[in-house]
């Protein structure tokens, strides 16, 4: 193997295994006895039947996507889709580098996915494969990454394509530390829109302009119980934009309305 291979392959494993830290931090931050007045929707301790089901399920879910996640991403850069740079240094261009391309990054994966998940939604053939990740309606860290393979196999891609825009505009492969970086942010704002307790502040989410730029944790909670609406990754702006914003909140009376049988 090369050495160039030999770095691609450590590399790609560090970043994937990055994902089960961000899981365990998000634990360790809604076990705090202050977060407990800003759970969104109660608990199943009553039906333990269901919980474990929802535990084995979301861990298998993990594996897979974990595995998927690592395999199409080694296959993109030995492909030449996914060009990585092995130098890790950190200079005043990376830092006016990653001022554009960071965000480009963010708008050109928000727009695919909101409309790769809108379609999830509205087709049958599609919904079939989404749906073991619905099936978490009360969720945890770790339902962020809960996946049937085959959805697994039509997300991955989404984080990639922007990389390969940003490769064909400079002609250079991409930082090691602007992947790393765009890569945590995607595990913790994702992870954080699953952890059932509201990560942002009152005042972000009453802002009517701070909102639609990063989610809050309610605003993908009503995507897991109303299903139909709020379909944006982390940016509330394109649901806006195409209007499929959930037209109500979550009321107190909710949460207990929130059944699984």
């Amino acid at each position: 193997m090369k050495s160039n291979e030999v770095f691609i392959f450590t590399f790609v494993l560090l970043i994937t295994t990055l994902r089960p830290l961000v899981i365990l931090f998000w634990y360790f931050i809604r076990s705090n006895k202050s977060t407990a007045d800003r759970i969104i929707l109660l608990s199943l301790n009553d039906k333990p039947a269901y919980v474990e089901q929802q535990k084995k399920r979301e861990f298998k879910g993990n594996i897979v996507s974990f595995l998927t996640d690592f395999v199409l991403v080694i296959a993109a850069c030995y492909c030449g889709i996914l060009t990585i740079s092995s130098e890790f240094s950190f200079t005043k261009k990376l830092i006016l580098d990653m001022m554009w391309q960071f965000p480009l990054h963010f708008l050109v994966l928000e727009f695919l996915y909101y409309w790769y998940h809108r379609l999830q939604h509205q087709y049958k053939f599609l919904y079939k494969f989404h749906l073991y990740h619905h099936k978490s309606i009360i969720t945890n860290p770790e339902t962020a990454t809960s996946f049937n393979i085959i959805d697994r196999v039509g997300l991955t891609p989404l984080f990639i394509i922007p990389f390969f825009i940003i490769s064909q505009i400079t002609n250079e492969p991409i930082s090691p530390i602007l992947f790393i970086l765009t890569a945590l942010f995607h595990d913790v704002m994702n992870i954080a829109g699953h952890v059932n307790f509201e990560v942002m502040p009152k005042w972000w989410c009453d802002n009517n302009v701070l909102n639609k730029v990063l989610y809050s944790t309610r605003h993908h909670a009503l995507h897991h119980t109303k299903f139909n609406c709020n379909y944006s990754l982390f940016c509330p702006f394109f649901d806006w934009l195409f209007n499929s914003t959930c037209r109500e909140s979550l009321l107190p009376k909710e949460r207990s309305e929130n059944k699984v049988d």
